[in-house]
């Protein structure tokens, strides 16, 4: 009988303790257990999930039909979700159809899991499964499983936040220094403390990133099983060979470390390690007197001292080159533009646009109110479908609340408008039973795209303006509130010192300037220009 078979049938006695020296390899050799991983690693989710009473296999199915509007994988790049460190995507020889598995594995458990905002090892746990081969359906069970694991299992597998994930990193320092102190005086001595907390902190990617995947393979049988305690045993393992190695001031390692510096010479030890994957799990689990509990009670600690400020990256800047400004502001003490949500999670896989590309596309979702980005659009209107009568536009895009109008000119510049508001109301009555000029609400917006495929928005004025001086401004601020109007002869959006979007009754001909609503550049070069087709989005179908 092989350990594969054993670890099941120990399970299945009420033997778990015997079940995880099993899965170690105490009991045997542990050689043979890659013959029965799957069958050992759907063991593992049927016990850790046994008290569920949920299919995540048909909540799987009909997400991926809500985000891509089909269960066919597509082969095409899709937008990763921002909870994924897309650094650090290890593929470990997926072809194509895996690694497109891999990306619609991890979007459709962002869409469902909103409030994750940042799993760094999501994707490589995920590639791992499916490298395996384990279904997709069961690859989704275990990803959200290990994301929330039951609470009668006490069990932690990876953090869920960005503070989380740091305060993880830092944590296997004080744990070196604690189980293996001779590696971290050695390491500081010889390449200086701020070197060495920087390689620290990177503690995860030995694991994921550097290890080849038989090695991987083998601790991630211990580590679903038994949590992320695996994880830092591992971690302790590597350093505790690696220090043993590059001790020695004569070896290559040494010298190699010396020049190129440790980041790299760990790198490369990792993934040409002279010991067998069993050597390494056994080195990792005959550290003494280490347990869950002295993880937590660290993780408690950095966790106080990160909310008082004390915990900083060493040899890291706190915001990336992309994030700063020339001026040295980041781009959100800039703009009032509020941080994304997570992105490459919304239903517009199924969406066909002869205006956009996805990632255009992706850019525009990212700045929608979150009530509607959720919401699985349409394409209402299309001047190249439908015709360009604005009869026509109307009678298509009238019942839909909210729309997104894009237009592309003859010099093939893309811009457009997010309307707040349903093109129906220019047939709204005000208080003196006038029919309103202007509608829409401040949560309208205008876009325009230049070289890149990010859109540059354009929010209202007011938005975050508290002013109580309305009564003295009115007039001066009435132009700053000026979103849609529309009649039988024409289409405007923005308004008061110009407008921002004009479109005359035909659809063929468009103006754009600098409007006191949104203080917008105009949308594209030339104020005057020549419409070659517009698309509308519509969202929630009011016309029940």
């Amino acid at each position: 009988m092989g350990e594969g078979s054993m670890f099941c049938k120990l399970l299945e006695e009420g033997k778990e303790k015997d079940a995880k020296l099993a899965l170690r390899g105490s009991i045997g050799s542990g050689a043979n257990l890659g013959e029965q991983r799957s069958v050992n690693w759907k063991k593992i989710l049927e016990v850790k999930t046994s008290d569920s009473q949920f299919s995540s296999s048909s909540l799987y199915w009909d997400t991926v039909q809500t985000c891509y509007g089909t269960t066919t994988l597509s082969m095409e790049n899709t937008r990763l979700p921002a909870c994924v460190d897309t650094n650090h995507c290890p593929t470990y020889g997926l072809g194509q159809t895996g690694q497109a598995t891999v990306n619609r594995l991890v979007t459709v458990l962002a869409y469902n899991s909103p409030d994750l905002s940042y799993l760094p090892l999501l994707y490589p746990i995920t590639s791992v499964l499916i490298k395996q081969g384990i279904s997709e359906e069961d690859s989704y069970s275990y990803i959200t499983m290990v994301v929330a694991p039951p609470s009668s299992q006490n069990i932690s597998y990876f953090t869920q936040s960005k503070s989380g994930w740091d305060i993880l990193c830092f944590a296997l320092k004080p744990l070196a220094q604690k189980y293996v102190k001779g590696s971290v005086s050695f390491l500081e001595s010889e390449f200086g403390q701020e070197d060495s907390d920087e390689f620290f902190q990177s503690w995860p990617w030995w694991i994921f990133q550097h290890l080849e995947i038989n090695f991987l393979n083998r601790v991630m049988d211990c580590y679903l099983y038994e949590g992320h305690k695996v994880l830092f045993r591992t971690a302790l393992a590597l350093l505790k060979v690696f220090h043993k190695t590059v001790n020695d001031k004569k070896s290559d390692l040494y010298n190699e470390a010396k020049k190129d510096g440790v980041n790299k010479s760990f790198a490369n030890f990792c993934k040409n390690l002279q010991i067998s994957p069993e050597e390494l799990l056994k080195t990792a689990f005959k550290i003494p007197r280490f347990s869950k509990t002295d993880i937590e009670k660290l993780t408690n600690k950095l966790e106080m001292e990160a909310k008082a400020n004390k915990l900083h990256k060493a040899g890291r800047r706190t915001k990336s080159n992309e994030e700063l400004t020339t001026d040295g502001r980041t781009s959100s003490q800039q703009f009032s533009t509020p941080q994304h949500r997570p992105s490459g999670t919304y239903p517009i896989h199924h969406l066909v646009s002869e205006l956009l590309s996805k990632d255009q596309m992706m850019s525009i979702w990212d700045e929608l109110p979150d009530r509607i980005a959720s919401v699985k659009p349409t394409l209402a209107y299309s001047s190249n479908e439908h015709g360009v009568s604005l009869t026509t536009f109307f009678n298509r895009v009238d019942k839909y609340e909210p729309t997104i109008m894009v237009i592309r000119n003859t010099n093939k510049e893309v811009f457009g408008a997010y309307c707040s508001t349903s093109w129906g109301q220019r047939n709204m009555k005000d208080d003196k039973g006038l029919r309103m000029r202007y509608f829409g609400t401040g949560e309208t917006f205008l876009f325009k795209f230049k070289e890149s495929s990010t859109a540059m928005k354009y929010e209202w004025v007011k938005k975050d303006d508290n002013s109580s001086d309305e009564e003295e401004n009115h007039k001066k601020d009435r132009s700053k509130e000026l979103f849609m109007s529309a009649d039988n002869t024409m289409i405007t959006i923005g308004g008061g010192g110009g407008t921002a979007i004009y479109l005359d009754e035909n659809l063929r001909f468009g103006q754009t300037e600098r409007c006191t609503t949104f203080e917008n550049e105009p949308l594209c070069s030339e104020r005057d220009f020549t419409i070659s087709a517009i698309e509308v989005f519509g969202f929630n179908d009011i016309s029940w």
